[in-house]
């Protein structure tokens, strides 16, 4: 007699686990299949029937390979400063839902705070609209924003429902459905928060590499024989399942640390040399500090007789950078750190040396301190009898690569 059961338990493959690299806080990177992702630990599958459980703290990043391919001509934006490259997004009641390579995304509506539409087949994953710079300042609703021949209007609405091919608005106590293709994206009134606004990641916020986006949460875990991922969002503090194949990577450091080319000191101070030619503006603007991107990772371009003071967030243990000579070569400069006024690093680039250094790595203990000064100067390599001992030579700008405080 023919039997109705499916193939026997013996005959159906195990499923495989998801593969993995994890880098560590310290050592080489580890790669092998995820068996789970809970709590306070990970555990991995190097070989069949050989585990390995690795604590989280000890964790940097780990990235899924392959990652997801990028798809999809929608960006949204949260209120948190995530970016999602979506296929589709639909608005009902107090639910959003993201089409992700992975499959649909809900999340609470309330975290919405933008969404563009890309017309540009080639611009993948799709970047933030210019309109985002450009929307009224203190608007009476939420922005509809309508193509036109050159650039687009905005008109102010309250926004009620989004769908793949209309937008519904409330407009002067009347509902009334637009047609998705005659805009260029929408925007939520949000109270003050800027469309455009990047915090600063909070203290253990952890950062997600999706396909073409990103999205920020307190945490994510993912139960051993389970597919997809639990993750507890920031941008409207609720849970939410993302869907297996749209996780590119996980970024533990990215609440460890605040990056000090995105953090706005609470002071800075910058006197050129040449004295009251500093009130033209272009030249002082030219001699101020600036964040830029190099092959080593970002950083801060800082000359000489400059002042930059950060209040130290709460929890802080060390200031981490690397600091190497401008691309200008000139004579000495002098670079000092100091916590609470008291000098923690010194060093000098140029000048008369007979070795001077490509880079000097800077480690400084915050613990319990409240205030990190940077001092970039012209340094005195003469002896003291020298009759130009009293003038400092021209000294170039340094290079502080990735500057950040470790929590």
């Amino acid at each position: 007699m023919a039997s109705l059961a499916g193939p026997s338990a013996a005959g159906v493959a195990a499923p495989q686990p998801l593969q993995i690299e994890v880098t560590p806080v310290v050592g080489e990177v580890v790669s092998g299949g995820l068996v789970e992702l809970e709590g306070d630990r990970l555990v991995l599958e190097q070989a069949p029937g050989v585990r390995q459980p690795l604590p989280l703290r000890e964790v940097r990043r780990i990235a899924v390979t392959p990652a997801p391919a990028v798809s999809g001509d929608t960006l949204v934006g949260l209120t948190d400063g995530s970016r999602l490259a979506t296929e589709s997004l639909a608005v009902v009641a107090a639910t959003a839902t993201a089409g992700l390579p992975g499959g649909p995304f809900e999340f609470p509506a309330a975290g919405l705070h933008w969404v563009a539409w890309s017309t540009d087949e080639a611009e993948r994953p799709p970047q933030p609209p210019a309109w985002l710079g450009e929307l009224p300042q203190q608007p009476d609703g939420d922005i509809v924003v309508i193509r036109r021949d050159e650039g687009w209007q905005f008109i102010a609405c309250g926004i009620i429902e989004v769908s793949e091919g209309e937008v519904v608005v409330l407009l002067e106590d009347e509902r009334i459905p637009v047609k998705r293709s005659k805009l260029a994206g929408l925007c939520w009134l949000r109270g003050n928060l800027s469309p455009d606004a990047d915090p600063e990641p909070a203290a253990g916020e952890i950062l997600l590499g999706l396909a073409g986006g990103s999205l920020r949460c307190r945490s994510i875990s993912r139960a051993a024989d389970t597919e997809g991922w639990r993750v507890e969002l920031t941008a409207a503090a609720a849970a939410a399942i993302l869907p297996e194949g749209s996780l590119a990577s996980i970024d533990y450091a990215f609440g460890r640390q605040v990056d000090l080319t995105r953090r706005r000191p609470a002071a800075a101070t910058v006197t050129p040399f040449f004295g009251g030619l500093a009130a033209d503006e272009q030249l002082r603007r030219f001699f101020e500090p600036r964040p830029v991107a190099g092959a080593a990772g970002p950083g801060l371009l800082v000359r000489p007789r400059t002042e930059m003071i950060w209040t130290i967030p709460e929890g802080s243990r060390t200031f981490r950078a690397t600091l190497q000579p401008g691309p200008v070569a000139a004579a000495a400069t002098a670079v000092s750190v100091a916590v609470d006024g008291v000098e923690r690093f010194r060093g000098e680039f140029g000048g008369t040396a007979a070795e001077t250094p490509t880079s000097l790595p800077i480690e400084v203990d915050l613990t319990g301190g409240r205030q990190l000064r940077l001092l970039v100067d012209f340094a005195r390599r003469l002896p003291a009898d020298d009759p130009a001992a009293g003038m400092p030579l021209l000294g170039g700008p340094v290079l502080l690569v990735d500057p950040l405080i470790e929590r």
